[in-house]
């Protein structure tokens, strides 16, 4: 029995783990193809704007990249672009790095938005279009909530493990007891 329920807790610590892991995973970028004729228009925010014509590329983040140089802070699987060619965001001027596709303000990672065909993307460094002048926070909800469902577990294999003891010694007492009377 203490063997078993070893395995168990040993088996729900691994699960526990690795759950925050296996659900960031991004399978819906591995297998896609390459899209082609993207515009890139990049608004630097200080008066100079560059286009980039017939690119090729799967998200917004590799055809960013295959221009210029791009550097980004990593929020678990999601990338969020803090600087395009040297021209960085700045939270004292309150300008962030944001894009659109098609004329549309994208609310993904970078990484994240799978290109189409002729899209027209648009980077601009400006004030947030969005209302909000800070780095977006992280959801640890996930993370919480498995830490939260292993330490019960294995709080409920600690009491269940104790009552086992203690039906084990009471039965052993019980045994000694009719030996010696």
């Amino acid at each position: 029995m203490k063997r078993i329920l070893l395995t168990l807790l040993v088996l729900l610590s691994v699960v526990g783990f690795m759950l925050p892991m296996l659900a960031s995973s991004s399978p819906e970028t591995s297998h896609v193809v390459s899209a082609t004729g993207i515009h890139l228009e990049i608004d630097f925010g200080n008066g100079t704007t560059v286009h980039y014509g017939d690119l090729e590329g799967v998200d917004v983040l590799n055809i960013t990249e295959s221009v210029l140089e791009v550097r980004v802070t990593w929020y678990g699987d999601l990338a969020y672009v803090t600087a395009i060619g040297n021209v960085t965001s700045s939270s004292t001027e309150g300008l962030w790095w944001q894009y659109w596709v098609n004329g549309e303000l994208a609310y993904h990672a970078a990484n994240k938005y799978v290109l189409q065909d002729s899209d027209e993307v648009v980077w601009k460094r400006q004030v947030s279009a969005v209302g909000g002048n800070t780095v977006p926070q992280t959801d640890d909800s996930l993370a919480v909530g498995v830490t939260s469902v292993s330490v019960i577990g294995v709080g409920f294999l600690g009491v269940l493990y104790l009552r086992k003891q203690r039906r084990i010694t009471e039965t052993c007492d019980s045994d000694t007891y009719s030996l010696l009377y």
